[in-house]
């Protein structure tokens, strides 16, 4: 396919072509000799798209402008980038040439196009350095979007038609069945969407996870689904998984460049309704630490995260602060005067949440979560925070998440039909739902039923159990209790010991 810019040569004869022509507007004052109409000519079809166009030019890049049209009379090949001027055009081009969509991208150096491909060449990558691409091409709200999703689509409408979801554990061949509570319509605050299965090691509940990711993968009823674990893809029960996005809540490399953008499309049009943008406020208001985190250049040049809520002043004053914020190179907690680097498990969170709004940025809604073991290393406070923030994700964006986990602390978070306990009863394994309500139940309740006499709890079971041993012939008084054992052990403990003493004795 042969680009013509400004008008076609009468003697050309190609029927397959795309035709380049300014267009007079007055639609920016950096853009003017940017904003052109693509003709697009090819399998018996035409089409009109509004577009940005620039070429390289005696090593600089220009414009649709009368120093290009010097250069070009004989039509010789130049370096140029387009990028559609919205995902609205995208999809028009998708609808009009679907079979031939990436091909076409492709051959018109499109932007959005090659910011997907791995292997950008360093033309592409000096480009996006220029000043024509800063200031022309993603000046608008609409032409940053189409830069950053254009290729891949913004368009999904959110969904509610999911009823259940399954998959087999391996290991027993027995279905894993959840089904989504029709009240979470009207009590979205309860986590309806969240699935955990627990259990000890070597039970399946990262092979089932497998099931789930290998079902799913390919299935109409989801936009996308994303695995998270603590580790690399190669090390994480979606290994060798293809169409399986994989998230290493440990590192990230993209935090930065995601919240940039979510400020950047926000602060570019303070009229413009940002979704990414308000999840990102409404994260701010609700989780505390995220209130001192702060956008970090040196200790003069810092943007404070909560100050966002006071992102509404003039254009200008808008251009100018997002240009700063492209120049803060690090994430910090500022504490008094001082700045500090986040710690393990703050670092993780930020991971989580940036990540979690990047795939809501590409994908919208309708997404199956995928959590191996997302409480390790964590405080149980930060614990309690992931289920908080996986159940506002899935009600919001009408999605499902699934955690395989050995934590009590999220099954204390979790509704009781939503739970499947993976047991090894004598080398029997089996799965069964719990019998109570588990949401805020008491944790040593839920330790002792999910993980029976082997739980968390068992070096102090022997210690009661020796305590008993030694006192049960004495008929010691809990004041005794408490004055031979209160400086090892806590009141409740005590007070559990002294009950099983009472119990004997009647």
């Amino acid at each position: 396919m042969k680009v013509f810019l400004y008008n076609k040569p009468a003697n050309e004869i190609n029927h397959e072509f795309c035709l380049v022509e300014p267009i007079n507007t007055n639609w920016n004052d950096f853009g003017i000799q940017a904003k052109v109409r693509l003709v697009l000519s090819l399998l018996g079809k035409e089409i009109v798209l509004q577009a940005y166009y620039a070429a390289f030019i005696e090593n600089e890049f220009v414009t649709l402008s009368p120093k290009l049209k010097e250069n070009t009379n004989d039509y010789f090949p130049i370096k140029q980038y387009i990028l559609l001027e919205s995902v609205k055009e995208y999809d028009k081009l998708r609808h009009t040439f679907p079979d031939n969509f990436d091909q076409i991208l492709k051959e018109l150096n499109d932007l959005s196009y090659f910011r997907m491909q791995k292997n950008r060449n360093a033309n592409f990558n000096h480009f996006l350095k220029s000043d024509i691409f800063n200031k022309s091409f993603i000046r608008a709200n609409s032409s940053f979007q189409a830069y950053l999703y254009g290729f891949t689509g913004l368009i999904s409408s959110l969904t509610i038609n999911i009823k259940n979801i399954s998959a087999k554990n391996p290991l027993t061949n027995e279905e894993i069945f959840f089904e989504i509570n029709s009240d979470s319509e009207t009590l979205n605050f309860l986590p309806f969407r969240h699935f955990t299965l627990i259990g000890r090691n070597g039970t399946g509940k990262s092979q089932t996870l497998r099931k789930f990711a290998h079902k799913y993968k390919n299935s109409n009823k989801f936009n996308c689904v994303i695995s998270f674990s603590q580790f690399d893809k190669s090390n994480s029960f979606s290994k060798n998984i293809k169409n399986i996005k994989h998230i290493n809540l440990t590192k990230s490399n993209k935090n930065l460049e995601i919240l940039q953008s979510i400020i950047r499309i926000k602060l570019d049009d303070q009229n413009f309704e940002e979704e990414s943008f308000e999840i990102l406020i409404d994260l701010l208001k609700n989780i505390k630490f995220m209130q001192n985190i702060v956008l970090y250049k040196d200790k003069h040049n810092f943007l404070q995260l909560d100050k966002l809520f006071e992102f509404y002043s003039g254009e200008q004053s808008n251009l100018e602060k997002i240009q700063e914020i492209m120049t803060f190179t690090n994430l910090k907690i500022k504490n008094g005067v001082n700045f500090h680097n986040l710690s393990s498990g703050e670092n993780y969170f930020i991971n989580l949440i940036l990540n979690l709004i990047d795939i809501t940025n590409h994908y919208k809604s309708n997404i199956l979560y995928l959590f191996d073991e997302p409480e390790s290393f964590l405080h149980p406070n930060f614990i309690s925070i992931i289920s908080e923030i996986i159940c506002y994700f899935t009600n919001r964006l009408y999605s499902i998440a699934i955690t395989a986990t050995h934590s009590i602390y999220l099954v204390k978070n979790s509704l009781q039909q939503n739970i499947a306990i993976f047991r090894n009863d004598e080398n029997n394994l089996k799965i069964e739902r719990p019998s109570f309500n588990t949401f805020g139940s008491n944790l040593n309740s839920l330790s002792y039923f999910i993980f029976g006499f082997e739980s968390p709890l068992e070096h102090e079971e022997s210690v009661i159990r020796k305590i008993i041993e030694i006192e049960q012939n004495s008929k010691i008084s809990f004041q005794n209790l408490i004055d031979k054992y209160g400086k090892y052990l806590s009141a409740e403990t005590i007070d559990r010991i002294f009950m099983k003493l009472l119990n004997e004795e009647n």
